[in-house]
């Protein structure tokens, strides 16, 4: 096994509490078109591009709007709630102030840069990281590889260096086509199984656990 290098986070849902709050956002946004998701349709499209979500869903429903007046009008709809009640997941910052000394770390989302950036000067949330990978950063987004592989570039560490920590399907399957070892945090609007990620967590006092386990197992070798 190889040494751990860097931690590399996921954002919604990982360091943020913002998966209900999307879910409200795109119930909303829907409904003023007259339909009604499913919570199917919020799952299985979890971790995918802004692009690729709305793409899907209007095709999925015949929606015939423009992709672009949906993003805007989503947006509207989604910074009105962040305002409000955007906060942290519970445990990050704790677990961030720990690790930060030890490892190279990195934010990789599929959200972007501008709305980032906007969170972070309406919001609590602060920037914590030195190198992000956005939507606009990459062609291919998740579950492609692409997204971790210019994360570790950046960091200059090897994928097989890194633990990535997701909460989506599609985020798990990008770290692992990496070649990433991944950690799938649980939440309540995460899948019931992650099948292809390395570890399956609750909170961050397991992830710490976790992570204090395998560099005691890396030193053992």
């Amino acid at each position: 096994m190889n040494p751990i290098k860097s931690i590399i986070f996921d954002f919604d849902g990982v360091v943020v509490d913002s998966e209900p709050l999307y879910e409200r956002a795109e119930t909303e946004l829907f409904l003023s078109y007259g339909i009604q998701i499913q919570a199917a349709d919020l799952m299985d499209t979890k971790g995918l591009s802004e692009k690729m979500y709305l793409d899907i869903i209007k095709k999925r429903y015949h929606i015939n709007a423009p992709t672009d007046e949906l993003m805007k009008k989503g947006r509207r709809i989604l910074k009105r709630i962040f305002s409000k009640e955007l906060r942290y997941i519970h445990g990050f910052r704790e677990f961030y102030q720990q690790i930060q000394t030890n490892y190279k770390t990195a934010l990789v989302t599929s959200s972007s840069r501008n709305l980032l950036e906007w969170i972070f000067k309406f919001t609590p949330i602060r920037n914590h990281f030195s190198t992000i990978v956005t939507a606009e950063d990459v062609t291919h987004s998740k579950p492609h590889p692409e997204p971790y592989l210019n994360a570790c570039r950046l960091l200059n560490v090897k994928p097989a260096e890194c633990i990535v920590i997701e909460d989506s399907i599609n985020g798990v399957n990008s770290a692992k086509n990496a070649g990433a070892m991944t950690i799938a945090l649980k939440g309540k609007c995460t899948p019931a199984r992650f099948e292809n990620a390395d570890y399956t967590v609750s909170n961050y006092s397991e992830i710490a656990t976790l992570i204090e386990s395998i560099n005691q197992a890396g030193m053992s070798k």
